[in-house]
């Protein structure tokens, strides 16, 4: 797969979210113990942002980590912005609403993909690199 697969996977997954983002539902389900309850959205949230981060490294990965730490951070203040753009947007929509706990829930599933990747950083780039070398 070669990068414009990986943009098109990425801008893909964009879509759906802001699909989901504006989507007249409510996933307000709740889960917990004694005393403790969560509502079972903040998971996918997370889960979902965590795919967003993934796909998107994997997308930039050689501009991510051939340049220098600033521009890692400055794609993640992106992934950050975009999500709480799709938070955001809900405060014009009559039927969505701005939760706070969701946009926590977004940011905490950006920087569980970013930890992930950089705990497996020396296992990914190896496979990755044998895999871009490939395409070529």
């Amino acid at each position: 797969m070669n990068k414009k697969h990986r943009a098109y996977f990425f801008w893909t997954y964009i879509l759906i979210l802001v699909l989901l983002a504006i989507a007249p539902w409510s996933t307000s389900h709740r889960i917990g113990i004694e005393g403790f309850k969560f509502r079972l959205d903040y998971f996918f949230h997370l889960f979902a942002y965590l795919g967003l981060t993934i796909l998107y490294i994997l997308w930039q990965f050689n501009s991510l980590f051939t340049k220098r730490f600033l521009v890692l951070v400055l794609h993640i203040t992106l992934l950050i912005t975009f999500s709480f753009l799709t938070e955001a947007v809900q405060l014009i929509i009559s039927y969505r609403s701005f939760n706070i706990k969701d946009f926590i829930a977004n940011t905490i599933g950006i920087f569980t993909g970013l930890g992930l990747f950089l705990i497996f950083n020396s296992h990914i780039i190896r496979l990755a690199g044998k895999y871009l070398n490939s395409e070529k």
